[in-house]
């Protein structure tokens, strides 16, 4: 870069030292935009794909996208790229250079002219699928089983109510039963028992209060003697009594929760009044606070009306006797 001292101009600027050299460098004048530093293509493509955008959005607008469903348009724009620069003009009256220059090939000749080419360009959108659906609810698994176990033995034997959630156990408990009822020994083995069942959502939700069925739920067991059919009950009675008996416990919470549900929103709107009447109460207080309302206030308790409510109030002096 020549050196040329102009006013106003930095040394660097002068001379382009201290400036990398990649910014030294100019591009060709005619394929390039000196606004922009892009070429005459690159700036025609930008201009194809934007058109292509503009067409993208005005169709999504008008009918929107659905599902997975990809839509595409297409758009061109022509950049141009100069012929060749003439080294020398033909003389006309040159007969043998005019004849030669007719009987040149014609690709010789396109390479002194101007040349538009097309570019295309593409822009493409595509919809958002729909959300899968949710999962079906999974079957709650019972939390815990009842467990029965009678051991009964010719010195004695004994009867157990309670609950497992250990299927190691429960398994080795069934391998024991089948045995015990299958083979014969001192124990009388055919007399015992162990049985177990799954506690069912509403067992669950009673047992969850831990107010009713007695120590450790056992009170609710399947397996209690308090439902056994009686003598004089069709078979299946205690069963019977048993599920009205839960019935009635789960009303009775039910009941319980929706009282205290109906408290609780009670209890929020007494607090909601209160904050208003609050907020109320202070407004007017801030309202009473204006220059106005001051003024007003000060007038009320002026020095000589402050000396007159004295007086009133004031008692006589009590006289001393001589």
């Amino acid at each position: 870069m020549a050196f040329n001292m102009r006013p106003g101009r930095s040394p660097f600027q002068q001379t382009g030292r201290g400036i990398p050299s990649a910014f030294l460098q100019e591009r060709t004048v005619t394929t390039v935009n000196k606004v922009t530093g892009n070429t005459t293509k690159e700036q025609a493509s930008a201009e194809a794909k934007r058109k292509a955008e503009e067409a993208l959005a005005a169709d999504v607008k008008a009918k929107a996208l659905g599902g997975e469903e990809t839509r595409s348009k297409e758009a061109s724009a022509t950049y141009t790229v100069p012929g060749k620069k003439v080294e020398k003009f033909l003389n006309p009256k040159d007969a043998k250079a005019v004849a030669a220059w007719k009987n040149a090939p014609q690709k010789n000749k396109d390479q002194y002219k101007d040349q538009n080419i097309e570019v295309k360009e593409t822009a493409s959108a595509t919809g958002t699928p729909p959300p899968p659906p949710p999962p079906p609810p999974a079957t709650p698994k019972p939390k815990t089983n009842w467990v029965h176990t009678l051991v009964s033995q010719p010195f004695g034997g004994h009867e157990s109510l309670g609950f497992s959630d250990d299927k190691e156990v429960m398994d080795e408990g069934d391998r024991k039963q089948r045995f015990d009822t299958s083979e014969y020994t001192m124990t009388t083995s055919k007399e015992n028992k162990y049985e177990h069942t799954p506690t069912t959502p509403q067992e669950e939700k009673i047992m969850a209060t831990g107010r009713y069925g007695g120590e450790g739920g056992q009170g609710l067991s399947p397996y209690a003697g308090s439902w056994k059919d009686k003598k004089n009950e069709p078979a299946g009675g205690g069963a019977s009594r048993r599920a009205t008996y839960l019935n009635m416990l789960e009303s009775k919470i039910d009941e319980g929760t929706a009282k205290a549900a109906g408290l609780k929103a009670a209890a929020k709107e007494r607090q909601a009044a209160a904050i208003e009447a609050k907020k109320a109460k202070d407004a007017a207080r801030l309202a009473a606070r204006t220059p106005a309302n001051q003024l007003k206030n000060q007038s009320k308790n002026t020095p000589v009306k402050q000396m007159k409510a004295k007086a009133k109030t004031k008692t006589p002096a009590k006289m001393k006797k001589c």
